[in-house]
């Protein structure tokens, strides 16, 4: 069961994605706004996935290339990455009323913006003006985004010290598995972080 899960994780990750998009059709008016928030944004987590992953892929080997990473099987991490992409845009659903959870997720979209245009302009050789996962972040993670803070803030659905926590519930678990897994794979953190660093600033 557990290689059939790591195996499988991608489909059953896109399989998530589906029955959120329906629930999200089918269910529109009767859901809370924070879980519209995060179901739009766990569908379209899913689809970056896709384009990072497969559609066209190779997010991964650029990373890897350029962060000097060791070459090692990645079906766990993958893994791992999809429990993070569960708990922070798919469990804030089952808890509407603790709305910050549901606003956590709007960092990551502005996160992954930045992100793929400086790996498009620092880290992919091939494509000066692309790195597999920007369409995405642009087109739809960016929207939704802008909608998000702008549904939460007008309704008032987040307030003070709670955009905080909402900045924690995303940021603390975020890159406290990626260091576990960098580490686990055999690699410095320190190490990783600077290269990605030399690599974005042109060093």
């Amino acid at each position: 069961m557990k290689q059939f899960i790591l195996k499988n994780n991608f489909w059953i990750m896109e399989a998530l994605g589906l029955a959120v998009l329906l629930v999200l059709i089918f269910a529109w008016k009767s859901l809370a706004p924070i879980q519209r928030i995060s179901g739009m944004f766990f569908v379209a987590i899913v689809l970056h996935v896709i384009e990072e992953m497969k559609l066209p892929g190779g997010f991964v080997d650029m990373v890897v290339k350029f962060t000097g990473m060791p070459v090692v099987n990645m079906d766990v991490p993958k893994f791992y990455l999809s429990l993070l992409i569960i708990y922070m845009a798919l469990v804030p659903m089952f808890f509407p009323n603790i709305t910050f959870m549901g606003a956590a997720p709007l960092f990551l979209g502005v996160i992954e913006v930045f992100a793929h245009l400086l790996a498009a302009a620092r880290m992919n050789e091939n494509h000066k003006f692309y790195s597999p996962g920007m369409i995405t972040s642009l087109v739809i993670m960016l929207p939704m985004t802008v909608y998000g803070f702008y549904t939460i803030i007008s309704e008032h659905l987040v307030t003070g010290w709670n955009w905080l926590w909402a900045f924690l519930y995303l940021v603390v678990p975020l890159f406290g598995l990626q260091r576990y897994i960098i580490h686990s794979i055999g690699m410095d953190y320190r190490i990783f972080i600077g290269n990605a660093l030399r690599r974005l600033l042109g060093k």
